[in-house]
């Protein structure tokens, strides 16, 4: 506890703001990107299972 309060003093002493956003998450996030495959866009028979263009199966939804 006594080093977590030295150091949260002394990064705000020296005018850091926190996002919260850790080296480490960063990290593991663009290793993840690495590893897995990007998505296949969709193709030109891909659609809602009514059969409706997405736009008007959207707009169905809200109404």
């Amino acid at each position: 506890a006594y080093l977590k309060r030295i150091f949260r003093d002394l990064f705000i002493r020296e005018g850091f703001q926190s996002d919260y956003v850790f080296d480490w998450t960063i990290l593991k996030y663009e290793e993840s990107q690495r590893v897995t495959p990007p998505a296949r866009p969709m193709g030109p028979g891909a659609g809602t299972s009514s059969g409706m263009p997405l736009a008007m199966a959207n707009a169905n939804r809200h109404t």
